[in-house]
């Protein structure tokens, strides 16, 4: 365990100065757990680094910086990432979410088509389900409402995590490598959290509707 002068100085010997002001901003992220009767957990220093390292990528977004450390499993809570997730949607311009959006739904898609191939049943069912038919009528007033009710046990769900690796899977494809890639991350995770979303909503409104339909039977 390291005080605040203690870490500070630290950061300051291995070449990664920072002033109490960043670190105060790196606690309120979430990059930086709270201190424990004053004092930081030894890998605070790591997280730290790992922030200052992303901002001299060009990353200068505390909230990407966040996403960036869940993303690699460095201590970031569902919550945390939840909070982050809400703050890039406001970052992000108004045009291009949709377009990557789209992007990702077809390549979610086309997963979907090739495990149904390889499984010997149907390429496309007609379910309405296609990711592509959820996307579409998404736009970014629609996707920050969804983020806004979302909780943070939406960001750990399990059948969220296999959606995640489902496009993992698919971005080693050729024909998607390189599209994917020009994505960065955290804004995959963003859009594909989005979509999850909006899957989530409509299959709870279509039980809704069925369990109504029994009862009035």
């Amino acid at each position: 365990m390291l005080s605040q002068s203690a870490l500070l100085r630290r950061l300051a010997e291995e070449g990664y100065p920072t002033s109490w002001y960043q670190l105060q901003l790196f606690r309120k992220a979430g990059i930086v757990p709270e201190p424990v009767e004053g004092q930081y957990p030894d890998d605070s220093i790591t997280l730290v680094k790992y922030a200052h390292d992303l901002a001299k990528q060009g990353i200068r977004s505390l909230a990407r910086r966040v996403l960036r450390l869940y993303i690699a499993n460095l201590g970031i809570t569902s919550g945390q990432a939840l909070r982050a997730l809400r703050r890039l949607s406001g970052e992000m311009n108004r045009k291009q979410p949709r377009r990557k959006l789209r992007m990702i739904a077809q390549a979610l898609d086309e997963a979907a088509r090739y495990a149904q191939e390889q499984a010997g049943t149907r390429a496309i069912q007609q379910t309405g389900r296609r990711w592509s038919d959820i996307a579409w009528p998404l736009n970014v007033r629609r996707w920050r409402g969804l983020l806004k009710d979302a909780e943070p046990h939406d960001v750990g769900n399990e059948e969220f995590g296999l959606l995640r690796l489902s496009l993992s899977q698919i971005m080693g494809l050729p024909q998607w490598e390189q599209k994917l890639q020009g994505i960065p991350s955290e804004e995959r995770l963003l859009i594909l959290f989005v979509l999850w979303l909006a899957r989530k909503r409509k299959d709870s409104a279509r039980k809704t509707g069925r369990r109504h339909e029994s009862s009035t039977k």
